[in-house]
């Protein structure tokens, strides 16, 4: 009983690889860009950090009994959808040649916190996606285990990227 038997299952990998893809990407490359070119202390870049670490490590305590409520899907395309305006926005603030370190410092942080929730809202929700497809309970394990081996290969692959 494989992800690739199970279309859902195979979604949920491919969810969560992306999720952690885009992570992986914006960090190997935003914390770089916000040094190097935009000229942000550590300190501005810490914040920035933080603003993404806080909300997504806050919400994750929330999201799988709110997923429960509302339903799996909800969650896990509002999350990637908030995601996807998150990097969308960081995107614009590297392309503006005229930067302000402080305005620069806390629009990056909101975008940084978005990016945050978005995961937040994935992350969790997709393991759980994952659990409810499969029939034989002795196999959870199994299926969970294959699961975040393919969402932590979007780790890899995002700073591979980067």
């Amino acid at each position: 009983d494989t992800s690739i038997k199970d279309v859902i299952r195979m979604l949920c990998c491919i969810c969560g690889f992306i999720a952690n893809l885009n992570s992986g990407l914006a960090w190997g490359l935003l914390l770089l860009w916000l040094r190097d070119h935009a000229g942000l202390s550590a300190t501005q870049r810490n914040y920035v950090a933080a603003s993404y670490s806080f909300p997504k490590g806050f919400m994750q305590v929330f999201a799988g009994a709110l997923s429960d409520r509302l339903g799996r899907r909800a969650l896990v395309v509002t999350g990637l959808g908030a995601s996807a305006v998150a990097l969308a926005v960081l995107a614009s603030l590297a392309r503006t040649n005229e930067h302000v370190p402080h305005d620069l410092a806390w629009q990056s942080s909101l975008a940084a916190a978005l990016l945050g929730l978005g995961t937040a809202l994935a992350y969790p929700v997709l393991a759980a996606a994952v659990s409810d497809r499969v029939s034989n309970k002795g196999a959870i394990s199994y299926a969970i285990g294959t699961f975040r081996f393919w969402r932590d290969l979007g780790y890899a692959a995002g700073t591979l990227v980067a």
